[in-house]
């Protein structure tokens, strides 16, 4: 079996296009470049270049680095992407667990804060969302990485607190006297749902369609 080729111009091309991607990642790409480096290398020396001639065609074959880079970002998870997915599988674990209390409790005074006026029933709907988010952030969503779901658990954890927030708001509006409720609260609480929809969407779409087929990914 040919040895896997190695010189500092391949190390630093892999080195520029997989420097973003997360390490199980980034070791797939190596193996699988280095051979095909290897395989055109050999190519080369049968059509009668020198070492060094079909080395440099080799690498030229592989293309600008950034240009390798950008098109392995749209396939493999990121540094940051690999970080929050094993975040999402331990919410618990440092510093996980201080976001986890942080963002929901955070959440819970934004929505308590965008009516306004104090109140004992929305500080029961408030408290409930939290307890709500928490139960699948710290439950649900483990639980599915751990049976084998991934796309499902991104799912559930992307979008948990917008529709926390949404179900909440239905709640408040359903339920509370019509003066309680005055029009001129909605457009800011349409606003929050909506930057937090935004915010949820563009979390999940990079990372969903790689969760399926990246070594990164759990499952």
């Amino acid at each position: 079996m040919r040895e896997p080729y190695d010189i500092p111009d391949l190390r630093r091309w892999l080195y520029a296009a997989t420097g973003d991607l997360c390490e199980d990642a980034s070791a797939r790409i190596y193996e699988e470049v280095r051979a095909h480096f290897a395989d055109a290398v050999e190519a080369g020396l049968d059509e009668g270049l020198t070492r060094d001639e079909a080395e440099r065609a080799a690498l030229e074959g592989l293309g600008p680095p950034y240009r390798a880079a950008k098109a392995f970002r749209r396939s493999y998870l990121t540094k940051y992407q690999d970080d929050l997915v094993t975040w999402m599988e331990a919410p618990w674990r440092r510093p996980g667990r201080l976001w986890v209390l942080a963002s929901h409790t955070i959440c819970m005074l934004l929505f308590r804060a965008s009516f306004g006026r104090p109140g004992d029933f929305l500080i029961v709907v408030s408290i409930t969302m939290t307890c709500w988010m928490l139960l699948i952030h710290c439950g649900l969503v483990p639980h599915l990485f751990r049976r084998g779901h991934p796309r499902r658990a991104l799912l559930w954890a992307a979008f948990n607190v917008p529709v926390a927030y949404a179900v909440g708001l239905l709640v408040v509006c359903v339920h509370l006297p019509p003066g309680e409720v005055v029009a001129g609260d909605l457009p800011a609480m349409y606003a929050v749902l909506g930057v937090v929809l935004l915010l949820a969407i563009g979390l999940a779409a990079p990372i969903y369609r790689k969760l399926g087929a990246d070594s990164c990914a759990p499952g």
